[in-house]
């Protein structure tokens, strides 16, 4: 059982790097698109990972709560994201709106290749 918690721990981190790289991607090309100066792959990743921890935190903290709190938390992550980006890009709140939409794409796509696995998983461990 050791084993499969491990093994699981590490495909989480595995996924939780993917989900920064790709949404570091989507940052990237919604920089370009929205002609962003300065919008490089480094700024991207850097707010990829800046956005992803305040968002976790911030979701964190506000998951105590009971009823509204899990809602609550993830609308005040996401406002925090759209202002991590603006910080890191050093751009207007539209432009940040702008760049933050190809990031949810990319968000949506990393948690549905998660399902995907995750249910791969489930299915070859029952079956196996």
């Amino acid at each position: 059982m050791g084993v499969l918690m491990g093994l699981t721990f590490g495909a989480l981190l595995a996924l939780a790097a993917l989900a920064a790289m790709v949404s570091a991607l989507f940052l990237w090309a919604g920089a370009k698109m929205a002609r962003v100066p300065g919008a490089t792959f480094g700024k991207a990743v850097l707010a990829a990972l800046a956005g992803s921890f305040v968002s976790w935190l911030v979701s964190l903290l506000f998951s105590v709560a009971a009823g509204p709190g899990t809602l609550l938390g993830w609308a005040i992550g996401t406002l925090m994201v759209i202002f991590v980006i603006k910080g890191v890009y050093g751009v207007a709140l539209g432009k940040a709106l702008l760049v933050w939409v190809f990031h949810l794409v990319a968000q949506v796509i990393t948690v549905l290749v998660v399902l995907s696995v995750l249910a791969g998983g489930t299915l070859a461990l029952l079956a196996g």
